[in-house]
Formats: structure tokens, sequence, C-alpha cells
């Protein structure tokens, strides 16, 4: 147990281990990854989608092709692709996974 009490001494230094204590659950979320399932929803919210002006037919063309891509990402969910979520990730952004701390720009 020397290397936590070490850890923690280290903590202590500036204080953050008390401030820490008063926030174990955010503490654990940034320490502590966890695995969590990749969903069609959860990948299509990592995509900023700026859309033409509304009413041209352009937004249309658009509207329709953003469709396309959720039912896709569906199919992908739900195996009825050979694609599965995690290669769109890897993909778009060279990870399998979502960081702990998310994706920024």
């Amino acid at each position: 147990m020397p290397a936590l009490e070490q850890f923690k001494e280290g903590l202590n230094t500036l204080r953050l281990l008390d401030k820490l204590r008063g926030f174990i659950p955010e503490f654990k979320d940034l320490m502590c990854s966890s695995v969590s399932k990749l969903t069609a929803d959860t990948l299509s919210s990592l995509f900023i989608v700026q859309l033409s002006e509304t009413g041209s037919n352009k937004r249309n063309i658009e509207a329709k092709i953003l469709s396309f891509w959720k039912d896709y990402l569906l199919d992908c969910e739900e195996g009825e692709s050979e694609v599965q979520l995690k290669d769109i990730l890897c993909f778009a952004t060279a990870t399998e996974q979502i960081p702990p701390l998310g994706i920024s720009e």
C-alpha cells in the first residue's frame, strides 16, 4: 500500500484530496473508466450536423440523407450489417471506445 499512500500524499499537497472526497461520484467517473455500450444514438450525437436553410431544396435532400444515416446506424446496432458501430467510431475518430471525458472538436 505504499504506492496508494504516496498517491494520497501527492493529492494532499494542494489540499486536492479533501476536495475530491466532497465529489466522489464525479471523481470516480473521471478516474475510473467504465466501458458503456455504444448505441446508435450515442454515436449519432457525436456528429454535429449543420443543415442548409429551412425550406430550401438542399435542406430537403440533407434531411433525407440524415434519415438514411440514422437508419444505417440502427441497422449496425441491431446487427443487420457487417459493419459494427465501433467500426464507424474507429473510422471517424481512430478509437473504438468513447473516452471518459468524451470527444470534443
